[in-house]
């Protein structure tokens, strides 16, 4: 069965190359961290930003409520990347935050990639978010708290 331009188009759109991808980490603190547990939570998160560093993927970090509760960007993980500097938001919902909405789309990335220690708030509710938002649909989620 052959494949007509159409299909051809949409498979080449659903293949995540590292020309088209940001790394967007979210909530990578170490208030957040407890539930974490099937790995070591440092190993993960070092694993995620060496990767996009070694494809050359930009990276986008956000924090939350880093004076509160949550504390910082991990310092471990801030080693690996220092070069990133994490945006602290108010809001729960990333892509609600103009500043950190911003930095994703000034990359100039078509498919970012959503990480955070609690799924079914640091990426469930920015993926969506963005998903409903964007013309093209390439928001991906990485189930990533370990």
């Amino acid at each position: 069965m052959t494949q007509g331009p159409e299909t051809e188009r949409a498979i080449a759109d659903i293949r995540m190359e590292r020309k088209d991808c940001t790394l967007v980490l979210v909530d990578q603190q170490a208030g957040l961290a407890f539930g974490v547990g099937s790995i070591d939570r440092q190993m993960l998160l070092n694993n995620l930003a060496r990767t996009a560093t070694v494809f050359g993927m930009p990276i986008v970090a956000s924090t939350s409520a880093t004076k509160v509760y949550s504390g910082p960007l991990m310092p471990a993980s801030h080693a690996v990347i220092p070069e990133v500097v994490a945006i602290d938001r108010r809001n729960m919902n990333l892509w609600e935050d103009d500043a950190v909405r911003g930095a994703i789309v000034a990359t100039g990335r078509r498919k970012p990639i959503f990480s955070g220690l609690l799924t079914e708030a640091c990426v469930a509710f920015p993926v969506l978010s963005a998903r409903a938002r964007r013309s093209n649909r390439n928001v991906h989620p990485l189930d990533s708290p370990g």
